[in-house]
């Protein structure tokens, strides 16, 4: 390794070789809402103005179930033995 390569900037930590970061934006503003719920403060002063809804969103995942029901065909053989369709391999 040269003396050149070293002080062009190659392995080097300093912050012209970081990648630029764009402008910040939204993490919720393409995400799909399956529930809306409006709440209440429990106790709302005399005298008090609604001014509108502050948005929290919350993301959670749903594990649901998925059953699969094989009908393995059967069939009888002439010499009275039976056979039977196999499930499919797991992977």
């Amino acid at each position: 390794m040269d003396k050149d390569s070293v002080e062009d900037g190659d392995g080097d930590n300093s912050d012209s070789s970081k990648k630029k970061k764009g402008p910040k934006r939204s993490k919720t503003e393409y995400l799909r809402i399956d529930a809306t719920v409006d709440t209440q403060p429990d106790k709302i002063p005399k005298g008090s103005t609604f001014k509108g809804y502050r948005e929290v969103v919350i993301q959670d995942i749903v594990f649901k179930t998925f059953n699969t029901c094989y009908r393995l065909a059967q069939y009888q053989t002439p010499d009275g033995s039976h056979v039977s369709g196999q499930l499919p391999r797991r992977t």
